[in-house]
This record gives structure tokens, C-alpha cells and sequence, in this order.
């Protein structure tokens, strides 16, 4: 509909391209494929684009109640596995450049596991996100070992892509961190370890990367900044949290995200969805304790707990069984 639209008002292709790249910042490719219907314009886009064509957002949309609250989430069309985890990296990636290309943003973040950005440093971790979501997808044989999966080149890429616009953000960075922030991987890790699919000598090289995953976590909270020099704030909180999710405010604009298990993005820029979303993570500072460059005995023992799951729960689950779970003073 939205294309019907455009077409209406500007007759010629090229000159809606040449009007679309230039309002939206994207390139000409980017801009055809959206035309083409291979990709979805996302909210912002449409919202963007109606306003100065003087179209009705109602009737793009379809939009009558003024209670509901959009939520953009964008399915890949690819019935290719490669295509469509591209895709997925690249609506992260998207993310990641709005506020790197932004003149002033602030990023807070609540978490429940850990962070995407903090385990593509390791090349086995980085694999296994792909190797999970390939599991779960499509038609896979009870014989997929983790050690015969191959990662395409392309995915490598766009890690790496993903890894140097993340060091790159030039913005505040808050983080609000789950008491149990490294359990829901290493339960993720054990379900397939159980299954016999991932060997003892991979549990082993996962465990020494989620170790020094967890030092990388700890270095940046001890500093307050991370490698690229930007000014990272760490709270970690006394209530379970969920779900992962950030709350972004660049020049002006501010956007809520939330990633699903399959690491898409929903996402939605309603200013009062938004607003809300920026009062309940203000709300949740309540009840954490911030340990950036700050409260360092609190700071120590959380990633020391961290540690003691690694060490002791990424386990088979007949051994797991018999782990008593490690209390810090305070939980006693």
C-alpha cells in the first residue's frame, strides 16, 4: 500500500528511489528491494516517509485505534538458512548503525542472558548462536554435531561487521544484568551436550570462552568503559529480569527493541510505549546495585558467581544433578 502510494505521488521509479535514499539515509539497492516487496519498510521508515508526502498514516496502515501500539517486526521472505540469518544480523546491525550515525544517543539495556556483542569475541560461542537457531529452524538430522557445523564466511563477516560498529557506538551505555546472567546459555549448552552432540573436549573450550567472557564483563564494569573507550554503566539487579530488551533515545528519536529467542528484533517507536518502557527501566535501578568502578566487593562476588555456574553447571545433567547452587553472604 505504501508503494501504491509513493507511486501516486511520484510517477517516475527513479525518482522515488533517488527521494527515498535520499530521506531515509539508505542505499540505492536497499531502497529497490523495499520496492520490490523482498524486504518490508520498517515503522520508522513509513513514519518517516508519510509526513512529507502529506499521506495519512492511518491509511497506509490501516491504523484506526488510537489504543493500540505498533510493533515493527520484520520476517524474512528467504527460504535459504543462510539469507535468512544474514538477515537477521543485519536488522542488529541496522540497530547499531541508527545510533553510531546519531549526533547525540543513549542506550540502556536489561538483560536476562548475556550479551550478543560480548560472546562473538569467541569463535566457538559466535558458532553457536548460529548452530542453535539452525537447529531449531530447519530439518536437521539426529546426528548434527556441533563439530561437523560450519559457520558460511558471509555470517563470519557480519560478526565481525556487528563487533567493530558495536566498539564504535559513541553514546552512554547502560546495562541492567540478571543475578544469573551466564545460567541461560550454559542451560542452552547443556541441552545439546546431554544430547551427545556436543563433545566433552567442545564443553571444555566453551567453558574457558565463557570464562573469559566473563572477565571481559568484569574488566569493563571494574573501568567503565569498554574497547572502544565508551562509557559503559553496570548495575546488577536483585530481581530476575526479563525479557532482554533495550531502550534507545537518539537525536530526538527514541525506540524500544526487544530480541526474540531467534534473535529478531521487535521493535516498536510509539512515544508512549517508549516513555513507559524508559520509566519501568528507571523504576528496576531500584532494585539493583550499580558496580561500575564502584562497590567493588559486590562487583567481585557477582562475577565470581558467574564463574562458579561456569565451572560447575556446564555439566551433564547426571553429574549437574548433584551441584548445590553457590550463595553469595548476602543470599544467605
Amino acid at each position: 500500500m505504501l508503494v501504491d502510494a509513493l507511486q501516486k505521488h511520484i510517477p517516475e521509479t527513479k525518482k522515488i528511489v533517488a527521494y527515498l535514499v535520499d530521506i531515509l539515509d539508505l542505499n540505492k539497492e536497499s531502497v529497490y528491494r523495499r520496492l520490490r516487496n523482498e524486504i518490508p519498510f520498517t515503522f520508522e521508515e513509513i513514519c518517516t516517509i508519510v509526513p512529507k508526502l502529506g499521506i495519512s498514516l492511518d491509511h497506509i496502515i490501516g491504523l484506526s485505534y488510537k489504543d493500540s501500539v505498533l510493533f515493527d517486526f520484520q520476517m524474512s521472505k528467504s527460504t535459504d538458512p543462510i539469507n535468512t540469518y544474514l538477515e537477521i544480523m543485519q536488522m542488529n546491525l541496522d540497530l547499531l548503525t541508527k545510533v553510531k550515525d546519531a549526533k547525540v544517543a543513549k542506550v540502556e539495556l536489561v538483560l536476562n542472558r548475556l550479551p550478543y556483542a560480548y560472546t562473538l569475541h569467541y569463535e566457538n560461542l559466535a558458532k553457536f548462536y548460529y548452530y542453535k537457531w539452525f537447529y531449531h529452524t530447519q530439518n536437521v538430522p539426529s546426528d548434527f554435531y556441533f563439530k561437523d557445523f560450519v559457520v558460511p564466511t558471509e555470517i563470519k563477516e557480519i560478526y565481525k561487521n556487528y563487533l567493530d560498529s558495536n566498539i564504535k557506538l559513541d553514546c552512554e551505555i547502560t546495562i541492567l544484568a540478571d543475578n544469573n546472567l551466564f545460567l541461560s546459555m550454559i542451560k542452552d549448552i547443556n541441552y545439546y551436550v546431554n544430547r551427545g552432540l556436543i563433545t566433552d573436549e567442545e564443553q571444555a573450550l566453551f567453558q574457558q570462552e565463557l570464562l573469559r567472557a566473563t572477565d571481559f564483563m568484569e574488566n569493563i564494569a571494574k573501568t567503565g568503559v569498554n574497547k572502544g573507550g565508551v562509557n559503559v554503566n553496570v548495575y546488577i539487579s536483585a530481581v530476575d529480569l526479563e525479557p532482554s530488551y533495550v531502550h534507545i533515545e537518539y537525536d530526538n528519536k527514541s525506540c524500544v527493541h526487544y530480541w526474540t529467542a531467534s534473535a529478531e528484533i521487535l521493535g516498536s517507536y510509539d512515544i508512549e510505549m517508549c516513555r513507559r518502557q524508559k520509566e519501568w527501566i528507571q523504576s528496576l535501578k531500584r532494585y539493583t546495585t550499580l558496580i561500575t568502578e564502584c562497590n567493588a566487593r559486590q562487583r567481585i562476588e557477582y562475577f565470581d558467581k558467574q564463574r562458579f555456574y561456569i565451572k560447575t553447571k556446564l555439566l551433564p545433567s547426571s553429574t549437574n544433578e548433584l551441584i548445590i547452587p553457590f550463595l553469595t553472604e548476602e543470599e544467605t
